[in-house]
């Protein structure tokens, strides 16, 4: 009796010998697996390997003009001695960009161990005077540092607006944009117009401008200036004319201007001297 029946006969029989067991959807669980567990082991060495432990910090700014010392903008990134590949370029970025004197900035990693920071730098156009000092303040509005001297940018000097509200401004803060781009429109225009200006002013009744020995112009909230530095002239040449100075002169409503004449000091009158009596003739 052969094998075969003789294992039919006791109710057996051995499975057939298969050359390959493994279907194809097993095995490729079994290589994606491998795969997962050699990227795991790949990244574990990666962030851990002191070769790509950043030890070098390179700053580029876009212009010129430096006020955020380096030191500044290394202590705040504060990437020296993380992995490269565990630094978020984008929170680096925003880091750097939450400080006063910066516009913008971004980030990028050159391997094996190098962050670059690009840094724009935020420009003072103004000088925003408060009665706790002098400010630098930039087109957005941004108080950017304080100014302890005369700044300038270039060759320009930068005007000064002196802040009669009575606020508190510290670096960091805001002053309305709108209220600053005023200023840089209406200094132009009074310098086209060869007119002496002499301060810039900004409260509770918005800007104000004084010239021509101390005629304060209100101009109000920065809006339809054309139109209230044309009202204003015309008021003007209308008061010399009649030869008459003006103290206040309100253009918030362009239309209907309103003005303040100075009164004029009366001149001394002289008292009348009394006729000197003749002397008498002697007998």
């Amino acid at each position: 009796m052969t094998s075969a029946r003789w294992q039919d006969r006791i109710g057996h029989r051995a499975p057939p010998l298969a050359t390959d067991d493994v279907s194809p959807r097993r095995r490729r669980r079994i290589a994606a697996g491998l795969g997962a567990t050699l990227v795991v082991a790949c990244m574990s060495f990666l962030t851990q390997a002191p070769p790509f432990r950043v030890d070098q910090v390179l700053l580029t700014r876009a212009g010129d003009y430096e006020r955020v010392s380096g030191t500044t903008l290394q202590s705040v990134a504060s990437v020296v001695g993380q992995n490269i590949f565990t630094v978020s370029t984008s929170t680096v970025a925003a880091q750097v960009a939450s400080l006063p004197g910066v516009r913008r900035a971004r980030v990028i990693t050159r391997l094996p161990n190098i962050v670059e920071i690009e840094v724009e730098e935020r420009l003072p156009i103004v000088v925003w005077r408060t009665f706790a000092g002098d400010l630098l303040v930039d087109d957005q509005g941004v108080v950017v540092s304080t100014a302890n001297r005369t700044e300038e940018v270039g060759s320009a000097v930068l005007p000064v607006v002196v802040d009669t509200s009575g606020t508190a401004v510290a670096v960091g803060d805001r002053v309305p944009a709108r209220a600053i781009l005023a200023v840089g429109a209406v200094t132009a225009a009074f310098e086209a117009s060869r007119l002496p200006l002499e301060a810039v002013e900004y409260g509770a009744t918005g800007l104000s401008f004084v010239f021509d020995g101390g005629t304060r112009v209100v101009m109000g909230e920065p809006d339809d200036l054309n139109a209230k530095f044309g009202h204003m002239l015309a008021v003007r040449a209308l008061a010399q004319e009649q030869g008459v100075r003006l103290t206040t002169l309100d253009v918030r409503a362009p239309t209907r201007p309103s003005y303040r004449i100075a009164t004029p000091i009366p001149a001394p009158t002289e008292t009348p001297r009394a006729a000197a009596t003749p002397p008498r003739p002697r007998s």
